[in-house]
């Protein structure tokens, strides 16, 4: 269910991106999950 994995993706995502070094992976990760 993409809806109920879409807040730990998110939180996961802000967690690893940290100082903002993977911010393209974190926009990747929001485009495949609103795809």
């Amino acid at each position: 269910d993409p809806y109920s994995a879409k807040p730990y993706v998110l939180f996961y995502t802000t967690k690893r991106v940290g100082g903002g070094v993977q911010d393209f992976d974190a926009i990747k990760l929001m485009k495949f999950g609103t795809a």
